[in-house]
């Protein structure tokens, strides 16, 4: 019998992701385009998400940097 474990983190969906950060879907996708995001996870043909460490760390990072826009 094979037990799981439990990941080191979430996958946060885009929607998710979004309300998170307080920003629109296009926002979202706009910042993914031009690589102001941590890499997306492809999840299946049509679903991404991204890894919840590399998001708070990011956003971590963000904070750190005082008066800089994303």
């Amino acid at each position: 019998m094979s037990q799981s474990k439990k990941l080191p983190y979430r996958i946060l969906r885009p929607t998710e992701l979004a309300q998170m950060l307080g920003v629109s879907m296009p926002t979202l996708w706009r910042w993914n385009r031009e690589g102001k995001l941590p890499p997306k996870v492809t999840l299946g043909e049509n679903s991404v998400g991204w890894k919840s460490t590399d998001i708070e760390a990011w956003i971590e990072q963000r904070t750190e940097t005082k008066g800089e826009a994303v």
